[in-house]
């Protein structure tokens, strides 16, 4: 159905400096604005600056064409001063000046911020920053008795406080242009269900569909069926014949063979073999899963031939472990790597499947805070009055073994745990504190380092567990 929507157009007026530090930080906030707006009070915002929405002529001073271009056209402007005041105009020492004094003596409105985050050296050494700043504390000094202004540390600061203003702003513009502001104006908020009603729905997560379990577990049970139709020959035990009669082995050779031999001993250069077999712990894990799943094995099932592990010694001498390789047919190397790749699934699938459900058995409500009220309520407490021991701690939260990392690096708590937001909220942010964070330290990786498996995991946990603390 048709609309009728008002729009209104925002100037963002700024020396070159701010520009670059700010614009994405202010077109971002117009358009979180707009997306509300748009469908509550049937109004938009569309942000202007020269560099976008002026075009190539002339006939008079830059200055003078702008303002016929875009500036007295602007209902509404956000002006921002960082480290400089701007290039002078034949009337004002900048054009932002200039813009901004053309919108007041228009009656119109002016968000005016003064950024205060950190400079770098290379700026504040010039004698042309000195100069700048002296313009901007005067033009400071000047505005004190033309209206008020918002000094903010950074450029999330800015969003944070220009999201509330601008709201604030056209949310009393309507109110004005509707009449339904009489000065006795209340907000009237309650705390409901995301559907409105009073009573709100145990929720659970369901994990196990998002995580797509079921399809994790029919691959799973496909390369088993895989395994099960790799045809092995038995097993023949084959006797060791020397190919080569005493007589043809040199003294010189035989000694070099001796010497290897009693060098081996010592070092460990040689290498050693042994039979490939599947052991009882992984044949454990995958008779148990088929069980449950009602799977049979067939007898051949962990039949790998003749196949055999080779075990070099030859890093020993350099303290860097042993390597391994395998030694048999091409069938029979596939079907061992096959087994051993459907164990560390099935390992995998079964812990991160008990971890899943065991979340999705934590019940949850989820809440939104309604106005229902005259007006908008600028600042809101919330207490939330629950019995005792009806929240979970985060320790009481079950904890993953495999997806551990995934889950913290990919901030899946977040999307888990944390709705969708619908306002611009001033966040806690927590790490400013230092309370929770826990930083991560680079590891030096040195040669044939064994890596502490077991501290990264505790790591993790630490940070899993703060963040479910800081949600």
């Amino acid at each position: 159905m048709p609309r009728r929507l008002t729009e209104y157009n925002l100037l963002f007026s700024c020396p070159g400096d701010a520009y670059k530090e700010c614009y994405t930080v202010i077109k971002t906030a117009v358009d979180d604005f707009n997306k509300y707006a748009k469908s509550s009070l049937s109004l938009g915002v569309n942000l202007t600056h020269w560099t976008t929405d002026s075009y190539p002529q002339s006939g008079g001073h830059p200055q003078t064409l702008l303002n016929n271009q875009i500036v007295d056209s602007a209902d509404v402007a956000v002006a921002i001063f960082w480290t400089r005041f701007g290039t002078p105009t034949d009337e004002y020492d900048s054009g932002t000046e200039e813009e901004i004094e053309r919108l007041i003596n228009s009656k119109k409105q002016v968000f005016l911020y003064f950024l205060d985050k950190a400079i770098p050296p290379s700026v504040t050494d010039s004698d042309a920053y000195q100069e700048q700043r002296k313009q901007i504390a005067a033009f400071r000094k000047k505005y004190e008795n033309k209206g008020l202004y918002w000094v903010v540390a950074d450029e999330v600061a800015l969003k944070e406080q220009f999201s509330q203003h601008l709201f604030l702003y056209f949310a009393k513009q309507v109110a004005e242009e509707t009449g339904t502001s009489t000065g006795n104006e209340k907000s009237a908020l309650t705390i409901t269900a995301v559907d409105g009603t009073p009573e709100a729905r145990i929720q659970n997560l369901n994990l196990s569909v998002k995580m797509a379990m079921e399809a994790r577990k029919r691959s799973i049970v496909e390369n088993i069926r895989i395994v099960q139709e790799i045809v092995i020959p038995p097993e023949t035990k084959v006797e060791e014949e020397s190919t080569l009669e005493p007589s043809a082995i040199s003294e010189s050779y035989s000694n070099l063979i001796t010497n290897l031999s009693s060098s081996a001993k010592m070092t460990g250069l040689l290498s050693s073999k042994k039979k490939a077999i599947i052991t009882e712990d992984d044949r454990s894990v995958v008779a148990e899963f088929c069980k449950t799943n009602k799977i049979a094995l067939d007898n051949d099932f962990w039949n790998l031939g003749e196949l055999q592990i080779e075990i070099s010694q030859i890093f020993n001498v350099m303290g860097g472990g042993r390597s391994k390789s395998l030694v048999g047919t091409d069938i029979e190397k596939q079907k061992y790597e096959l087994i051993r790749e459907l164990v560390s699934d099935i390992y995998q699938y079964t812990d991160s499947d008990a971890y899943y459900r065991k979340m999705d058995s934590i019940p949850y409500v989820e809440l939104i805070i309604r106005n229902d009220g005259t007006t908008f309520d600028e600042d809101i407490e919330i207490s939330l009055i629950l019995p005792h021991n009806s929240l979970m701690r985060a320790e009481n939260f079950p904890v993953p073994l495999f997806e551990l990392e995934d889950i913290v690096d990919n901030d899946s708590l977040d999307t888990w745990i944390c709705p969708l937001v619908t306002a611009n909220i001033s966040e806690f942010d927590s790490q400013s504190y230092g309370s929770n964070f826990t930083p991560r330290i680079p590891t030096i990786g040195l040669p044939f380092q064994q890596r502490d498996y077991e501290a990264e995991y505790e790591q993790k946990k630490k940070e899993y567990y703060n963040r479910i603390n800081d949600l």
